[in-house]
């Protein structure tokens, strides 16, 4: 599963390097969380944060003053479902539904770009997976399926960003 999803990535992975650095630079604020399940916002940003290093499109800074660009985003849906169960009627496998609401707005006063503070995406993005925590064949833990998780949502924002990036960009080329 790891090693298809890393293959999909590196294969759907659009390159911005072309780009000028300074358009690329991201602030990447701390998710919020409205859902029920505690502390999956910081467990998300985190990976978000890893999958943006990892990419290398956009230059992640610390400080929002050197930023060009700011991501935000809110868990907006965890569900953790019973789906299968066993012939005492035991469950023997769960479903986790995460939603994140992310947006990605220009800095209007980010001095080296002009910039009107844009909204560039604003979009739900969903993912899901099932894991078995008494299964005899595989068994994980909900920590590592949620990380599993956390990884195809990363995925999905990341895309969705260099896409709107990039649509942002040839429209102005245009």
């Amino acid at each position: 599963m790891g090693l298809n999803c890393c293959l999909i990535s590196c294969l759907a992975q659009l390159r911005l390097h072309h780009y000028p650095i300074e358009s690329r630079t991201l602030y990447l604020h701390h998710f919020s969380n409205r859902s029920f399940e505690p502390d999956i916002n910081r467990k998300l940003t985190e990976i978000v944060r890893q999958e943006g290093y990892r990419r290398k499109n956009f230059i992640l800074v610390r400080k929002r003053q050197k930023a060009a660009l700011f991501l935000y985003g809110e868990v907006s849906i965890y569900i953790k479902k019973r789906r299968f169960h066993d012939t005492f009627r035991n469950t023997s496998h769960y479903e986790i539904q995460v939603a994140c609401l992310i947006k990605l707005r220009e800095n209007k006063s980010y001095q080296r770009l002009k910039s009107d503070g844009s909204l560039l995406v604003s979009e739900t993005l969903r993912a899901r997976t099932i894991f078995s925590s008494s299964g005899r064949a595989y068994q994980e833990t909900e920590s590592s399926a949620q990380e599993r998780l956390f990884q195809i949502l990363a995925l999905k924002i990341h895309r969705s960003l260099e896409q709107s990036f990039q649509n942002k960009n040839q429209r102005l080329e245009n």
